[in-house]
């Protein structure tokens, strides 16, 4: 669910791109600083499918992992002890 939702607020981030940097600048009043400085006008984005895919994969990998160590530690211990120590 994690995933779906995080590649969900990536699209729509993705698609509405100009649009927050234009409101953000505008927010501030740097909307010529913008272009000045930074030399753009709108922020170009290209992305593919076999991307979404690979970081998709790689976040519930990790996460994954990231849940196996406290579990094993836990599942290692004994529950009188546990308890105890909380």
């Amino acid at each position: 669910m994690g995933t779906i939702f995080g590649i969900t607020i990536g699209l729509v981030a993705l698609y509405f791109r100009n649009d927050i940097i234009y409101g953000f600048a505008k927010l501030t009043n740097s909307e010529d600083l913008l272009i000045k400085f930074y030399q753009f006008a709108e922020l170009p984005v290209y992305y593919t499918c076999s991307v979404f895919l690979a970081i998709s994969i790689s976040a519930l990998i990790l996460t994954t992992l990231a849940a196996l160590l406290p579990a094993w530690h836990a599942a290692r211990m004994k529950p009188a002890e546990a308890l105890r120590n909380e």
